[in-house]
């Protein structure tokens, strides 16, 4: 059987455009930059919601009330706080959104309640984002979710009540995983292979930049409107960049759309000063038998495993649909019954690959350390209110072990390999987060491996989203990838 041969991205990227050159940078650089917006929503509400009654933002209604003065005047004042009859205290600032509502003693729980629905609104917006960017790409997407964020951040300045507020969260929660997962989507398909984990790794360092610039705001501009009214603003002006990023070139060409991914790749190339490849590109696979390669190997399945970001793909000698643009031929490979403009539906399918039972029993292990990496390391940040000292002072150290985490994943990452960082990680964190746990009392103890924790987790995580978006082909990456956003 005669089959047709071409070069698949990221051939075109190692042989001729460039793998990781000033192109790449600018893009994911420039994508990178709402990081700093994500950052401030997931984490905004650890100091807009600082508990009011043991930093004493309360005061006796009577100087002469000897009891509410003594538990006032207590080192810590949460313990006889709530014995107290409403009429013998107010509060004496609302800077903490806990006094605004009056999220104390029997309704406490509300404070942390909001943290747990905004995870609700990550767990849908995970899988809607998921089929969005495998439909719709990758930049409108991104920015639809940004602005969906920027809205609902709005409205939590001027929220009526806690429930308001409460609603608005879930409904960020949703923009704030599609936000997260396009930024990965982009920071990793615009890089060839020997350069996606550097790039991936370095695009997660914003995230760190921005706790440094919510901890250093918090820490000047406490009051939680003025915190909420940060992160909505820096969400609107990301907006702005919507006309410098351009779309993933990987995903318009599995697509079909020629004469898009070519312009993309035409610019990438002209900043970086290379060539244009000069050989066909392929564009979409089909699902029938596979092209045997040098690089290469088959399994059962049929599919045709590489090292590439498109390691499960296939082609075969099918009718084609070919273009010529710059000196590029690019050969879009469908089945006998497709359009011209081939779909993800026309290729491999998610469900198909996960019949498969050695790509199932991987998928369900990225599953387990996907849950086990975020919930861990959220837990962490989120609960640095309770571990004693300053919480600002906790919240930097943690952000300055997660810095330098991503520092040594990005050293390591191309050395050691994702597999070996992320074991390592996982014990690591695993290890101080379960000392912490069971070292009551011991205050100095418990923050040190708080922070442990933290370095371990972002040691792992910050090669797991390259690790997992590399096991499966740009049709359905953006769904496999929204999947295990779901269990994050």
């Amino acid at each position: 059987m005669l089959y047709k041969e071409g070069l698949t991205f990221d051939e075109a990227l190692t042989r001729y455009v460039g793998e990781f050159g000033l192109g790449q940078k600018k893009t994911v650089f420039l994508a990178s930059l709402l990081w700093l917006a994500n950052a401030f929503v997931f984490f905004v509400w650890v100091f807009a919601s600082l508990d009011p009654v043991s930093r004493q933002h309360w005061r006796c209604n009577a100087p002469t009330d000897d009891a509410c003065l003594e538990v006032f005047n207590s080192s810590d004042p949460k313990h006889g706080f709530c014995q107290l009859s409403r009429s013998q205290w107010s509060w004496s600032s609302t800077e903490s959104i806990a006094a605004h509502f009056n999220l104390v003693c029997q309704d406490a729980w509300k404070v942390q309640f909001v943290n747990t629905a905004m995870f609700i609104g990550c767990f849908v917006g995970a899988g809607i984002f998921g089929q969005l960017n495998d439909r719709f790409g990758r930049r409108r997407p991104l920015f639809g979710a940004t602005a969906l964020i920027a809205v609902c951040m709005f409205a939590s300045c001027v929220s009526p009540s806690y429930w308001f507020t409460l609603a608005a969260r879930i409904i960020t929660g949703i923009g704030a995983a599609g936000q997260s997962q396009c930024i990965m989507l982009m920071s990793t398909e615009t890089t060839g292979p020997s350069f996606r984990g550097l790039a991936s790794v370095a695009s997660l360092a914003f995230i760190t930049l921005g706790e440094f610039l919510l901890v250093g705001l918090a820490a000047t501009v406490a009051h939680w409107r003025y915190l909420t009214l940060a992160a909505a603003a820096l969400n609107a002006a990301g907006l702005l960049l919507y006309p410098f990023v351009p779309e993933s070139a990987r995903w318009l060409l599995s697509k079909g759309r020629k004469e898009e991914a070519l312009a993309v790749l035409r610019n990438i190339s002209v900043i970086n000063h290379t060539s244009m490849p000069t050989e066909p590109l392929i564009a979409m696979h089909s699902k029938h038998t596979p092209e045997h390669r040098n690089q290469g190997h088959t399994n059962h399945t049929g599919l045709r495993h590489s090292s590439s970001t498109d390691s499960l793909s296939d082609v075969q000698d099918q009718p084609t649909d070919s273009s010529t643009k710059d000196g590029v031929v690019v050969t879009v490979r469908c089945p006998d019954d497709a359009s011209t403009e081939c779909s993800s539906e026309d290729g491999i399918r998610l469900r198909s690959l996960l019949r498969n039972s050695s790509l199932l029993s991987r998928a369900l292990v990225l599953l387990l350390t996907w849950f086990t990496l975020y919930f861990s390391g959220y837990g962490v940040v989120l609960g640095s209110g309770a571990l004693p000292g300053s919480v600002y002072m906790t919240f930097s150290l943690m952000a300055a072990a997660e810095l330098t985490a991503m520092c040594v994943s990005a050293f390591l990452v191309d050395r050691l390999g994702r597999h070996n960082i992320i074991t390592l990680g996982l014990l690591l964190g695993g290890a101080a987060c379960l000392g912490c746990a069971n070292a009551q009392g011991q205050q100095t103890v418990q923050a040190v491996l708080a922070v442990i924790g933290k370095f371990g987790c972002a040691m792992a995580s910050g090669v797991l989203g390259t690790y997992t978006s590399e096991n499966y082909p740009t049709p359905v990456r953006a769904t496999a990838m929204g999947m295990f956003n779901q269990a994050a």
